[in-house]
């Protein structure tokens, strides 16, 4: 579940988020359809979602952020990136876990479960999506 939807600027973004990502649909709706509580960042230029479940007593920086490749071979596929905030004040450092691509018809259905509970597990190992790639050649936006 989003637990900021009241937010009207939440619903704003999301609502554009499926404008320019048809395909994401399905993963649009399971963050509000699912039990797993996540947070539409805001703060980020981007669509961002942040996971709210506790790992080990701290608070979970687990973040999904859905964008399109701007260049190269890839231009114009739908990307998930998993990634955690650089806890240094002031930085921009992100540590990136890997991406999915998103096909033009969608995530396959069984995808977007392991992406959840990859993020609310704060990105452990053997919760890691089987499709999750750690290398690739285009660059991520801000």
């Amino acid at each position: 579940m989003l637990t900021n939807t009241e937010d009207p600027a939440v619903r704003e973004r999301l609502e554009a988020a499926r404008r320019r990502f048809p395909e994401a649909a399905p993963l649009l709706d399971a963050f509000q359809q699912r039990a797993e509580p996540f947070r539409f960042r805001l703060e980020s230029p981007g669509i961002e979602f942040q996971a709210q479940e506790p790992v080990e007593g701290r608070p979970n920086r687990a973040t999904l952020k859905l964008f399109r490749v701007e260049d190269g071979p890839q231009k114009g596929r739908g990307v998930v990136l998993f990634y955690k905030l650089s806890q240094v004040p002031y930085s921009r450092d992100r540590l990136a876990y890997g991406i999915c691509m998103i096909d033009a018809s969608g995530p396959e259905a069984d995808e977007i479960p392991e992406w959840l509970f990859f993020a609310t597990s704060g990105f452990h190992p053997d919760a890691r999506p089987r499709r999750l790639r750690q290398a690739f050649t285009f660059s991520v936006p801000d």
